[in-house]
C-alpha cells in the first residue's frame, strides 16, 4: 500500500525500486516521476483502441501532446495511480518530474523488431478469450484483472457492432454484457438477441448494478446463462464456465 511518505518521500525524486511493487511485480509505478505514454492526448474515452494498443492519431502534427500517467513526487497521493493521466507536448523538459519506463520482452526484442514498433502479441491457444460489452468499462477493471492472472484475454465493446465484429474474427468463449447502456435499460437484452439471431451459440452473462426480475427473466428467455450483480458471484461464474481453459 502506497502511503504518503512513500509518494513523496522528502519531496524529491527517490532511486527506483524504493516503492514497493504491484501485484505485476513493477516498482514506481505510482509517484517518483510522471510516465510518458505512447498514446496521444484525448479528452474521455471514446473512441479508444479495445484491444490495448497505443490510442495514435495518424493525422496528429509531430507536436500533438502525448499522455502522461501516475503523477509525481510533488503531487498528493490522490494522483499516484496509473488512472490519473495528464498531457503533455512532446518537446517537454521536465527531468525532475516527468521520466519513462523501459520495457523488457522474455528473451529479449525478436529480430526486425525497431524502436517503437508495436506488433500484435501471440496469445497461446490455451488461453479463453471472453468479450466484455460495457460503457463504461472502467468500473469493471478489477474483475478483470484477477481473471486476467488467471489465464482470462479480454477484448472489449461499447457497442453491438464492435461486439459482432470481433465474435466474427476469432472463436470467444463468453460474453459479459451489461443491461443498461447508453440509457437504454434493456439493451442488453438487444444485444442478446442479436447474438442469437446471428446462429451464434457463445453463452452470454449478464453483470448488472441493479438486479430486476423483470429482465432477469427476459434475460433467460432469451437464453442467457446467469444474470448476476456482485463481482464474486461473476468470477465464480467465470470461472466455472471456462475450467478447461484458465488456471484455477
Amino acid at each position: 500500500t502506497l502511503t504518503a511518505e512513500l509518494v513523496t518521500p522528502g519531496q524529491q525524486t527517490t532511486p527506483v525500486q524504493r516503492h514497493p511493487a504491484n501485484a505485476w511485480g513493477l516498482c514506481d509505478m505510482h509517484g517518483n516521476v510522471w510516465e510518458w505514454c505512447l498514446d496521444h492526448w484525448h479528452a474521455n474515452y471514446r473512441g479508444a483502441p479495445n484491444d490495448g494498443t497505443a490510442w495514435i492519431d495518424a493525422n496528429a502534427p509531430a507536436n500533438a501532446d502525448r499522455v502522461v500517467r501516475g503523477g509525481a513526487w510533488s503531487d498528493p497521493p490522490s494522483v499516484a495511480r496509473s488512472a490519473c493521466r495528464h498531457h503533455l507536448p512532446p518537446q517537454s523538459r521536465e527531468p525532475a518530474m516527468v521520466g519513462i519506463r523501459v520495457v523488457c520482452l522474455p528473451g529479449g526484442l525478436e529480430p526486425g523488431w525497431g524502436a517503437g514498433e508495436q506488433r500484435e502479441l501471440q496469445i497461446p491457444d490455451r488461453q479463453a478469450l471472453v468479450v466484455w460489452i460495457d460503457d463504461h468499462h472502467h468500473n469493471n477493471r478489477r474483475e478483470r484483472s484477477e481473471l486476467e492472472g488467471e489465464g482470462v484475454r479480454f477484448q472489449l465493446a461499447s457497442t453491438d457492432e464492435e461486439l459482432m465484429k470481433m465474435l466474427a474474427a476469432a472463436p470467444v468463449a463468453l460474453v459479459i454484457s451489461d443491461m443498461h447502456r447508453y440509457e437504454d435499460p434493456e439493451a442488453g437484452l438487444q444485444t442478446l438477441r442479436r447474438i442469437r439471431e446471428a446462429k451464434i451459440s457463445v453463452p452470454v452473462v449478464f453483470y448488472v448494478g441493479v438486479v430486476n426480475k423483470a429482465r432477469i427473466t427476459d434475460a433467460r428467455e432469451a437464453g442467457a446463462v446467469a444474470v448476476i450483480n456482485q463481482p464474486q458471484q461473476l468470477l465464480k461464474t467465470v470461472r466455472e464456465l471456462l475450467a478447461d481453459t484458465i488456471s484455477l
